[in-house]
């Protein structure tokens, strides 16, 4: 995947600020992104738990690793964890962890659906942590 498009932010971070109130339209801040983030773990990891962390994610988020498909999360006003244990390369190898956040209203995730007074923001709203555990936990 060339990555030259993309752009470096920081997180938390909203895909779109609208600047201005007037003559908003909905393809302004409603819209699919995508996130990536490359790294490392060490062989020291390897047998523990690797656990992402999202602490808020809008709307509807699909999470991947090395290209293979975790799992994905409906609503932006919730916390969820990933185990990516079974995904990651150890040593010096490359891991990338690519999110998809679909900001679109859905029926199918409340309270959006135009049925709120206010403008849904889509992105990584809140911070992201890496849980590095042992393998049995609570």
């Amino acid at each position: 995947l060339d990555e030259s498009r993309f752009t470096k932010i920081n997180i938390p971070h909203a895909n779109k600020i609208l600047t201005t109130r007037e003559n908003i339209d909905s393809s302004q801040f409603q819209f699919i992104s995508w996130y990536r983030r490359h790294f490392s773990l060490p062989l020291d990891y390897k047998n523990s738990r690797v656990i992402v962390e999202f602490e808020g994610v809008g709307t509807f988020s699909k999470i991947y690793v090395n290209g293979t498909f975790v799992t994905d999360h409906k609503g932006a006003y919730t916390s969820f964890k990933v185990d990516i244990t079974d995904y990651i390369n150890y040593g010096d190898a490359d891991n990338v962890i690519s999110i998809k956040v679909d900001s679109t209203d859905r029926k199918d995730i409340p309270p959006e659906n135009f049925l709120v007074d206010y403008y849904l923001f889509g992105g990584i709203a809140r911070d992201v942590n890496l849980i590095i555990t042992n393998p049995l936990y609570v």
